[in-house]
């Protein structure tokens, strides 16, 4: 299975014609850029409907979707195709909710969600609050695809490369590109990886398939005579039971509509129509890409039957079982995957930083060009990304481990705030701010074991209940906002009466 040492060059000749192409798009994309914050993170608001599929699907379907996804079906079996149903939830969120979000973001001209936040609930503790929460759990989420370009390239090269220098690897070329080209590099590029990660995912299924097994049907029947509990739920180990997975189709589906690099493509978009074609188009496209995975991962139990690192089963078997030239086109498409992700969400990241908590905590800099400024967050990103390296290499041991565990549960506890936000005009910044610290204590008495996970569920998800309850009690209990300034945010939507 190990390959000669002609593939250790043409690997990185793969790997040298990947870094020249993201940051020639990067050049490019700074040619057509200008130099103010919202050209910066927002592209000019031009979004159209072709690149925000592509941005959006692969900045969501990424190291989490090729190695842990895949990992996770290795280990636990069909159960985890469970989790898919969370983009049907996410897309329903985007058609009937996300028009509200874009249009308050393009008529006050928001950059990030905290200044939504901020401009909502007239608080700018809250909005900082929120932030803060954001940069915490983003910072884990993109050394999670960092991670996975090191195990990439570890597991591709049977080892040759090492792990940190995968991880390295990936932080430069992320760092490069996106301090070049900004939002319409990121998208751009994520347009190129995008297309690129769905084509390699398919071709590649089939020829590991039927290389490993003779055919889906043959792979099938070996999966059921060898390990028949990979096709019943919970699966071998119990883990993945109808009330867990439930908790994390339902914590996925409404947090990743909230997700700050998820309402900055809303804002970016150019239209609401564009808003609703993406929301359809999104179910259908995505949904695919969890299916290639499950075969992929059942070819691996076939052929590497009790891997030490199920993470790693992709890798070696387009290492193992893929034809040269395929493989490296493969190995760009996996690594298109972790940097198509790795780029919004520091791109992200940065805007949090500069936008919700420098410009908004502390006004008066606001004075300052927004030449400085842009340049600035170009200084944040590569502060960002080292943030993330000690992740990748300090953090949970598994992708999967540091999204279901740390940024996912983290991120979801403002989801009730930016709900209330949008629907509900009696809830109070102190209100959200209290709610908030509650949820985040609930996830970490949990994760701590001070405290159960109530009914088996996920602990984001208990986390969000109690955060929920705490918004809606102390709402009710504390001063309302001004009915004119709700107006502004909610007259917008009003229905005009009909008279006669």
């Amino acid at each position: 299975m190990q390959q000669p040492m002609m593939s250790l060059w043409l690997l990185w000749s793969g790997l040298i014609l990947f870094i020249i192409t993201m940051i020639a798009i990067g050049l490019v994309a700074r040619r057509y850029a200008k130099a103010t914050l919202e050209d910066f993170f927002l592209g000019g608001r031009r979004l159209g409907v072709v690149l925000a599929f592509f941005t959006t699907y692969a900045t969501l379907f990424s190291a989490f979707s090729y190695f842990g996804v895949t990992g996770a079906y290795y280990t636990h079996g069909i159960g985890v195709y469970g989790w898919c149903a969370d983009i049907a939830l996410l897309s329903l969120l985007i058609y009937v909710f996300g028009s509200r979000l874009r249009a308050w973001g393009r008529k006050f001209g928001y950059i990030c969600t905290g200044d939504m936040l901020a401009d909502r609930y007239q608080s700018k503790v809250l909005a900082g609050l929120a932030s803060i929460v954001f940069v915490i759990a983003i910072v884990p989420y993109v050394g999670a695809q960092l991670r996975g370009s090191g195990v990439l390239l570890e597991g591709f090269s049977q080892q040759a490369i090492p792990y940190w220098v995968g991880v390295v690897f990936m932080s430069a070329i992320i760092a490069v590109y996106v301090s070049f080209g900004g939002f319409r590099g990121v998208v751009w590029t994520d347009f190129v990886q995008g297309v690129t990660m769905m084509a390699i995912l398919s071709v590649a299924m089939v020829i590991i398939v039927y290389k490993a097994a003779g055919g889906f049907g043959p792979l099938m029947t070996k999966i059921a005579n060898q390990r028949p509990e990979l096709l019943s739920l919970p699966g071998p180990k119990g883990v993945y039971n109808l009330r867990l997975t439930s908790s994390i189709i339902i914590m996925f589906g409404l947090c990743n509509f909230t997700l700050p690099w998820m309402v900055q493509r809303y804002y970016a978009l150019k239209s609401a129509r564009t808003l609703k074609y993406l929301a359809v188009i999104f179910t259908i496209g995505t949904m695919f890409i969890f299916i290639p995975n499950y075969y992929i991962a059942m070819a691996g139990r076939v052929y590497f039957p009790q891997l030490a690192a199920p993470e790693t089963v992709y890798p070696m078997l387009i290492s193992a079982l893929v034809p040269t030239g395929i493989a490296l086109i493969a190995l760009i498409g996996m690594l298109a995957a972790t940097g198509s992700t790795a780029n919004s969400l520091v791109l992200t990241c940065s805007s949090i930083l500069v936008n919700d908590l420098y410009l908004n905590c502390f006004s008066h800099v606001r004075e300052i060009s927004q030449k400085v400024v842009t340049n600035v967050s170009r200084l944040l990103i590569s502060l960002v990304i080292i943030a993330a390296i000690l992740v990748s290499f300090f953090g949970p041991p598994t992708i999967v481990g540091l999204v279901l565990n740390v940024a996912w549960p983290l991120m979801f506890q403002v989801f009730p705030t930016i709900a209330a936000a949008l629907f509900w005009k009696r809830a109070t910044a102190t209100a959200c701010i209290i709610s908030i610290f509650v949820g985040e204590a609930i996830v970490l008495a949990i994760r701590l074991k001070w405290m159960p996970a109530l009914f088996g569920l996920h602990m984001g998800l208990v986390g969000g209940i109690f955060a929920a309850i705490t918004l809606i009690i102390v709402s009710l209990i504390t001063k309302p906002l001004p009915e004119e300034h709700l107006k502004k945010f909610f007259d917008m939507f009003e229905r005009p009466q009909v008279s006669g």
